[in-house]
């Protein structure tokens, strides 16, 4: 049986998934697959920390989880205001569709959007860039 976090990070990838306008099947977990020129848009979803606190001292024990996920969103425009026109949409399509209770069926609790980063190359010949959108995720857990 997949982890919590497995389960949420999954989910997640479904849910942009389901959006073909964000980046089709181009969405995967973690943020080690290299991109050639054509692979663009690119959605990478992986986890930067999750830090875990319990609830009750009798066992079992409840433990809230407080996991970090990024979501980066890759793309390459024509101009740079075409990459940031293009980065506004696919982050507000992005929260829409991660951001419902479409998710509770991977035991969320609470999915809260903490921040968006913009990094852009602006030097190439095409614009390249990357919007990173930051999640909190809380869910519990019981331990014996």
């Amino acid at each position: 049986m997949p982890s919590t976090r497995t389960t949420i990070k999954d989910a997640i990838i479904a849910a942009i998934k389901a959006v073909p306008s964000i980046a089709g099947n181009r969405v995967y977990k973690g943020r080690f697959n290299l991109l050639n020129g054509g692979d663009f848009p690119a959605v990478y979803v992986w986890m930067t920390r999750e830090d875990a606190d319990t609830n009750t001292l009798s066992r079992p024990r409840q433990r809230m989880h407080t996991m970090t996920l990024a979501v980066d969103y890759w793309l390459k425009a024509n101009t740079p205001d075409a990459l940031e026109d293009a980065f506004d949409e696919a982050v507000d399509a992005i929260r829409s569709a991660i951001c419902t209770d479409a998710i509770a069926g991977a035991s969320r609790q609470d999915l809260i959007l903490t921040s968006n980063e913009f990094l852009y190359e602006a030097n190439e010949e095409q614009p390249t860039g990357c919007a990173r959108s930051t999640y909190v995720v809380k869910y519990f857990s019981n331990e014996p």
